[in-house]
């Protein structure tokens, strides 16, 4: 499955509502979005997620990954 939901307007549209507005988010202010439904779509087993803002992605997988690791690990004496 591949996702491709950065920036979208309907996250534009999500980021507005939860402010109360009525006019979109601009894009260059929803990356708050993308990173979540990016994290989202990973959780869930998603195989490939196209994003703008690669870094930031990449470490929003580090911590993903990093949660799940540890969380294998918790009661095994590690």
């Amino acid at each position: 499955v591949v996702v491709g939901i950065s920036r979208k307007s309907m996250l534009g549209t999500v980021l507005a509502w939860s402010d109360g507005e009525l006019e979109p988010v601009g894009i260059d202010d929803r990356l708050i979005g993308s990173l979540i439904s990016a994290a989202y779509a990973m959780i869930n087993g998603v195989n490939l997620v196209r994003v703008h803002d690669v870094a930031e992605t990449l470490q929003v997988r580090a911590l993903i990954t990093g949660v799940v690791d540890a969380k294998g690990k918790m009661g095994t004496g590690h």
